[in-house]
């Protein structure tokens, strides 16, 4: 996920937010009308209230540190490493902070409000209004855990490697979006790959799952790893509506893909057309892999 797309779903988060507090603020105004026995309820939403501010305030914090803002395309064709992996520290960090701090406070709010709903004796309205907050609540929470998961790649990957962190993210990507994807030969990808490669192939599929999701109103997608006449393959390819590859401007994941093959060798190509679907190929030449240390398969 490049910056700007950071920046954009973190102020749709904060904005979900700021709704379910006027929605809170106005629950409260209601409870204040109830029976005195009810009053604990009111100093407990009065509580989320402040739970809230505080959600709203780290949000407005982390929007602060990550450019709103996308960074040019670099002038020249050069890619600095340590550039690129100076980026993947910085979008780890921002996960680490998502996760300890905004993702926390909903998710125990959540919890609060669930345990507190089947307890609480108040007219429909109130009864109405909470469920929507907690909905939303919810909602907000799952954007956040959503855009954790994309800055941060799974522990699996380090754990597993490749092929499981992939199809881990091809459920993730299934359950977030509805968007169904078909893994294919995963099982091929070598163990012996350096963690900067298997990261690097990863942030591309995870990228072109994010341009399948954003742009391509598909309704599937491959991700196929499969070992070809000059090296091992990783694709995704999508059944939407394709684009035309002459753009005057190449887009900020595209420029991310390529920063990510260039850094470790591989060679990315894209094929699109309108109405023709996408295919995001990246290759890794058999002298590099044979380089790594990687055994190839006979024949």
């Amino acid at each position: 996920m490049h910056e700007g797309a950071f920046h954009d779903v973190l102020l749709r988060t904060a904005g979900l937010m700021a709704q379910a507090r006027r929605e809170l603020e106005g629950l409260r105004g209601l409870l204040r009308r109830l029976p005195p026995e009810e009053h604990a309820l009111a100093r407990a939403l009065g509580e989320g209230l402040d739970r809230m501010e505080e959600v709203l305030r780290r949000l407005a914090a982390l929007g602060a540190e990550w450019p709103a803002e996308p960074r040019e395309p670099p002038a020249s064709s050069a890619v600095d490493p340590a550039h690129v992996l100076r980026e993947e520290e910085e979008r780890q960090r921002l996960a680490k902070a998502l996760a300890e701090g905004p993702a926390q406070l909903l998710a125990n709010a959540v919890v609060e409000l669930e345990s507190t709903l089947p307890l609480v004796e108040a007219p429909a309205q109130v009864q109405s209004g909470l469920r929507q907050l907690r909905d939303e609540l919810e909602e907000g929470l799952a954007r956040l855990r959503w855009l954790i998961w994309e800055l941060e790649p799974p522990t699996v990957l380090r754990d597993l490697g490749l092929g499981p962190a992939l199809e881990r993210l091809a459920e993730q990507f299934h359950r977030q979006t509805g968007i169904p994807v078909r893994p294919v030969g995963l099982e091929r990808l070598p163990d012996a790959l350096p963690y900067t490669v298997e990261l690097a192939l990863f942030r591309i599929v995870q990228e072109a799952l994010e341009n399948v999701h954003q742009h391509a109103k598909a309704r599937g997608v491959q991700m196929v790893a499969a070992w070809g006449a000059e090296g091992l393959e990783l694709a995704v390819e999508d059944d939407g509506r394709g684009f035309q590859q002459r753009l005057p401007v190449p887009s900020l994941g595209l420029i991310s893909m390529q920063d990510w093959a260039d850094l470790v060798g591989a060679r990315l190509s894209i094929r699109s057309g309108p109405g023709q679907g996408t295919k995001v190929k990246v290759l890794l030449p058999s002298d590099l892999l044979e380089a790594m240390g990687v055994s190839l398969p006979a024949g």
